[in-house]
C-alpha cells in the first residue's frame, strides 16, 4: 500500500556556518558569510536578491536566510514581495547597499523598521570558537517603537541589560543549558513580561542570537527569534560532529561529550549544527534532561574522533522498544562542492532496507550503514521513497551549494524523514527556478520558524525617540561613557595591548568607572602577579610612553556586568568620553588622562561574580614567528636584511600584521626566500616595537584560521619602524642570559601555563604562568616530560611541551638536564600523546 511520509520540520538554524570555513578554500579568499532575517512587522514574505541573483526565496516573517557566501566589496540588495520572478520585479519594498570587508567576515543583515520606512541593520557576527561546554550568547533589539529591552532569566536574574532599537548586545559565553527567559522594558520585574521565551536551549558549541522582533501597539505581537549556529573549530584537526535524535517519541534529553554537558533539552526529531569537538576519544553520555552529571546515564558510547577519515559526522540516536539507547555514526561529505549543485546523503535508523529515488538518481540504505552520497544540480524533484512495500512520493527542492542528509526515522508506527541542511558554498544564484522560471521553494533552510508569542503581554508602551548619542552621565568620580558605533563594542582586555585577551565586550554608549591609567611594571616575584622576562643581569628600567594619541593611552576600568558581577581590565581610552567629577575632557586632553593614578600595565584585568567567559581570540592579523627552537628572527627598521635590527623575536611569539610589502630578493646567502615583508607591532609590558620582519619567518592567522597575502593590506609608503617605551625584546647588542633558562613559548596569547607542585598534571596548581616568561631551570623529571624551574619565591614543575629551553643562549635538551625528581632515568621509553592546550596547559 501507498503510504505518505511526513517531513519534520526540526530545523535549527544557521547549521553549516563551521562547515562553510572548513571548505571556504573552494573559492576566493575574500568570501564572506552573511545572513538576512525577515524581521519587517507587517510585511508579506520575500525574496531577497543580491546584484540581481535570487539570494533567498519566500522568507517569512520571523525566518532567516542561512549563511551565504557572497565576496568582498559593494552589492546591491533589494527586498521584494514573494513573486514567481528569479529577478526583481514590482516595487521593492526595500533597496540598499551592503559593503562587505575581511575586517567583518560574518554578518548578520537584519531587515526590520517599519513598512512606511524599512532599514537594514548590519551586525557582525562572532563566531571565534568556544571553550568547552559553552555556547555563546547575545541579543538584537528589533522592535521600532519599543523602550530599551532586558532580558531576564525567569527568576527575575538579568542576562542582558538596556537593549536599545537596532542594538546588539556584546556577546558572551555561558554554560549550555536550557533556561526560560523573559523580555521586559528596562528596570522592570519578573512581572512585567512582555515576551516569554521558555525552553530556551543553548548548545555548547553554537553562537546564539536573540533577536525581539514585532511592534509595541500593532497588529503584530512582541516575540522573538533564535538563532542558533555553529562555532569555528579550535583547530583543522577538530571533527565537526552534528547529532540527530531519531528515538520515537519520549522525554528530551541531555547529551554529555567527554563529562561536559553539551546538548540541553535534545528532544524528539530535531538534530544540532555541526559542532567541532578534538580529534581523539569521545564519550558520549545520554541522561534524562535536568539529571544531575552525577546521576547514572541511561546510555553511552564511546567514539574515536579522526579528520582524516571523517571531517564531518552525523551521530543519529535511536532507542528500541525496551529503551535502550544506541548511537550511530554515518560520514558527512564536506569536500568541494559545486554552488550550483547539491550533495544528497540518505540515512536510514530504522528497521530494514530503504531506497530514494531523486529524479535519475537513487540512494539506497541499509539500517546502519553509511550510504554513498550523490551531487546533483539544484533544482525542484520528484522524491520517492520506498520502505519495505510502503511508496511516497512528494517533491523536494534542493538549493546549490548544500549538504542534504535525509535520516529516516519512525515517529508514531509511522516512517518519517528529518531534513537536515548544511550550508557548504550557497550563494546568490544558488536557488533554483522551476520550469515556468519561477523561483523554487526552500525545502528547509528557509522555512518559516514559529517565533514565540505571548498574547496575553501587556502592550509596550513606545518611548520618546532617544538621541543618537547621549551625554556621559554628571556623577562624582572618573567615568567614561562608551563612544562606538551602535553595533560595535568596547573590548576590555587582561592586559593594555590589543593581543591580549578580551575578557568581556561592553555595548555602546554604556558607563565603566575609570580606576586609573597605564603605569610602570611590577617587579617580578609574586605569583599572584604577572612577572616581566627579563633578561639576567639586565638593569630594571621604568618605561616612558611615548604617548602619540588618546589611543596611546590604556585605562584600567571597571564595569558591572548583566548579570550582577563586574568585569575590570584594560580599555583604550580613544573609545571612551571620560568625564572627572562630572567635567567632561576633550578628546585631545591626554595630560589629564596622563595624571590619574597609574596602574601597574602587568596587572591583569578579573571577571568577578559573572557567568562571562573570556573571548581569546581577536579579530586582528596575528603573526606568529615560525623560526626553529632557540633562533630569533630580526625585527628591522627597515623591509631590507641591511636594516637596523630593533629587537630578535623568538621562536612562537605573536605579532600584530598591519601591512605588507614586496621587495627584490637579494642574494646574498642567509637572505630571505621570500619578497614578502610585514609591518608589525610587537608588544611587550613595557612597550612596544613597531618594526619589519620577513615574510619567510611569520605565519598569519585571524581568528585562528590562516589567511593569504589578499587579506593584508598593502603598504601605500614604507614606515619606518620605531619603538614606544622601553621594550625588553632581546636587541642584538644584549649578551644571551648566562645560566640555564626555560622561556615560556607554546601558549596561544594571553593564555598562562601551570605551575604544578610535583611532576603530574594531576597535581596542585602553585600559580599561572605568562607568555614568554623567563623562567631558572633546576632539573627535570626521570621521563623528561617535566621540568624543575623557579619562578618568583616558588619553586614547582611545568610541561616540558610548552617552554624552549638554552644554556647560555644556546639550545639545550630536556634529556641533558640532571634528574631531580627521584627515580631511575626513563627518557625515551615512551611516546608523548598529550596535545598542547591553551589555557591552563600542564
Amino acid at each position: 500500500m501507498k503510504q505518505r511520509f511526513a517531513l519534520l520540520a526540526a530545523i535549527m538554524l544557521l547549521v553549516g556556518s563551521v562547515v562553510g570555513v572548513r571548505v571556504s578554500a573552494q573559492s576566493a579568499s575574500a568570501i564572506l558569510r552573511v545572513d538576512f532575517v525577515h524581521a519587517l512587522p507587517g510585511a508579506p514574505a520575500v525574496d531577497i536578491f543580491v546584484d540581481n541573483l535570487l539570494a533567498a526565496h519566500n522568507m517569512a516573517f520571523g525566518s532567516t536566510s542561512g549563511y551565504l557566501n557572497i565576496s568582498e566589496g559593494a552589492h546591491k540588495v533589494i527586498v521584494t514581495a514573494t513573486s514567481n520572478s528569479a529577478q526583481p520585479s514590482g516595487t521593492p519594498l526595500l533597496s540598499t547597499s551592503l559593503t562587505l570587508s575581511k575586517s567583518e567576515p560574518t554578518l548578520l543583515v537584519v531587515i526590520q523598521g517599519t513598512l512606511s520606512a524599512p532599514d537594514a541593520a548590519i551586525f557582525d557576527q562572532d563566531l571565534t570558537a568556544t571553550a568547552s561546554g559553552k555556547a555563546r550568547f547575545t541579543a538584537i533589539n528589533a522592535i521600532a517603537d519599543a523602550p530599551s529591552l532586558d532580558v531576564l532569566y525567569a527568576n527575575g536574574k538579568p542576562l542582558i541589560q538596556a537593549l536599545k532599537y537596532g542594538q546588539v548586545f556584546g556577546a558572551f559565553d555561558i554554560p549550555a543549558a536550557v533556561s526560560d527567559l523573559l523580555i521586559v522594558p528596562s528596570g522592570s520585574d519578573a512581572s512585567a513580561a512582555l515576551i516569554k521565551a521558555d525552553q530556551t536551549a543553548l548548545v555548547a558549541g553554537t553562537q546564539n542570537t536573540l533577536i525581539a522582533l514585532g511592534t509595541s501597539g500593532g497588529d503584530v505581537k512582541p516575540s522573538v527569534l533564535l538563532l542558533s549556529g555553529a562555532a569555528d573549530s579550535n583547530a583543522p584537526t577538530d571533527v565537526l560532529i552534528r547529532m540527530v535524535n531519531a528515538t520515537d517519541g519520549g522525554k528530551p534529553i541531555d547529551v554529555y561529550v567527554n563529562g561536559v554537558l553539551s546538548v540541553p533539552a535534545f528532544a524528539s526529531g530535531t538534530f544540532t549544527p555541526h559542532i567541532a569537538l578534538p580529534t581523539g576519544a569521545a564519550k558520549i553520555e545520554l541522561r534524562n534532561a535536568g539529571d544531575a552529571d552525577s546521576v547514572a546515564p541511561i546510555g553511552s558510547a564511546d567514539l574515536t574522533l579522526d579528520a582524516t577519515k571523517a571531517a564531518a559526522q552525523t551521530i543519529v540516536l535511536t532507542a528500541d522498544q525496551s529503551g535502550k539507547y544506541a548511537l550511530q555514526a554515518y560520514p558527512d561529505n564536506i569536500a568541494t562542492l559545486d554552488p550550483s549543485k547539491a550533495r544528497v546523503n540518505l540515512i536510514n535508523a530504522i528497521s530494514g532496507s530503504a531506497s530514494a529515488a531523486l529524479g535519475s538518481s537513487t540512494l539506497k540504505a541499509q539500517t546502519g550503514t553509511p550510504t554513498k552520497n550523490i551531487d546533483v544540480a539544484n533544482g525542484v524533484y520528484p522524491f520517492k521513497v520506498t520502505v519495505g512495500t510502503a511508496n511516497v512520493t512528494d517533491t523536494l527542492t534542493l538549493n546549490g551549494g548544500t549538504l542534504v542528509d535525509l535520516i529516516l526515522v519512525q515517529s508514531g508506527g509511522t516512517p518519517k524523514l528529518i531534513v537536515a541542511t548544511t550550508n557548504l558554498s550557497t550563494r546568490p544564484g544558488s536557488i533554483p527556478t522551476g520550469a515556468s522560471g519561477a523561483a523554487a521553494t526552500l525545502a528547509v533552510t528557509a522555512t518559516p520558524v514559529a517565533p514565540i508569542n505571548n498574547a496575553d503581554a501587556p502592550t509596550l508602551v513606545p518611548t520618546p525617540t532617544q538621541p543618537k548619542t547621549p551625554k556621559p552621565t554628571l556623577v562624582p568620580g572618573i567615568t567614561g561613557v562608551v563612544n562606538t558605533n551602535p553595533t560595535t563594542n568596547l573590548k576590555i582586555r587582561e592586559y593594555p595591548r590589543v593581543t591580549a585577551r578580551t575578557l568581556a565586550l561592553v555595548p555602546s554608549q554604556s558607563t565603566v568607572i575609570v580606576t586609573g591609567v597605564r603605569g610602570p611594571v611590577t617587579p617580578a616575584g609574586s605569583i599572584t602577579g604577572t612577572p616581566t622576562a627579563t633578561l639576567a643581569g639586565a638593569p630594571t628600567r621604568t618605561p616612558t610612553l611615548a604617548i602619540l594619541s588618546r589611543a596611546d593611552i590604556w585605562l584600567f576600568v571597571i564595569w558591572q556586568t548583566t548579570d550582577g558581577g563586574t568585569a575590570q581590565g584594560w580599555a583604550d581610552s580613544a573609545y571612551l568620553n571620560i568625564t572627572v567629577n562630572g567635567r567632561p575632557i576633550s578628546a585631545t586632553d591626554t595630560a589629564t588622562l596622563l595624571a590619574l593614578k597609574q596602574i601597574p600595565e602587568n596587572t591583569p584585568g578579573t571577571l568577578e561574580n559573572t557567568s562571562i567567559t573570556p573571548v581569546a581570540v581577536s579579530n586582528a592579523l596575528i603573526g606568529t614567528i615560525k623560526t626553529t627552537n632557540g633562533s630569533n628572527a630580526q625585527l628591522r627598521r627597515t623591509p631590507n636584511i641591511a636594516g637596523e635590527s630593533l629587537a630578535l623575536l623568538p621562536a612562537g611569539a605573536t605579532v600584530i600584521v598591519l601591512a605588507q610589502t614586496s621587495v627584490p630578493i637579494s642574494s646574498v646567502v642567509g637572505a630571505a626566500t621570500t619578497p614578502i615583508w610585514y609591518f608589525v607591532n610587537y608588544t611587550t609590558a613595557d612597550g612596544a616595537v613597531f618594526g619589519w620582519v620577513s615574510g619567510a619567518y611569520v605565519a598569519v592567522t585571524r581568528q585562528n584560521k590562516p589567511v593569504d597575502l589578499t587579506m593584508i593590506p598593502i603598504a601605500t609608503e614604507i614606515t619606518r619602524g620605531y619603538t614606544q617605551g622601553n621594550p625588553q625584546t632581546g636587541p642584538t647588542n644584549i649578551a644571551p642570559a648566562i645560566g640555564t633558562f626555560a622561556t615560556v613559548t607554546h601558549l596561544s596569547d594571553g593564555a598562562n601555563l601551570q605551575l604544578r607542585r610535583t611532576p603530574s598534571a594531576t597535581a596542585e596548581s602553585l600559580g599561572l604562568i605568562p607568555l614568554n616568561t623567563l623562567l631558572t631551570v633546576l632539573g627535570r623529571s626521570a621521563d623528561a616530560q617535566w621540568i624543575q624551574v623557579q619562578f618568583g619565591t616558588q619553586t614547582g614543575w611545568v610541561d616540558v611541551q610548552f617552554v624552549t629551553l638554552a644554556k647560555n643562549g644556546k639550545p639545550l635538551a630536556a634529556a641533558d638536564l640532571s634528574i631531580t625528581s627521584g627515580g631511575v632515568n626513563t627518557f625515551g621509553t615512551a611516546t608523548l600523546t598529550v596535545t598542547p592546550t591553551p589555557k591552563g596547559a600542564g
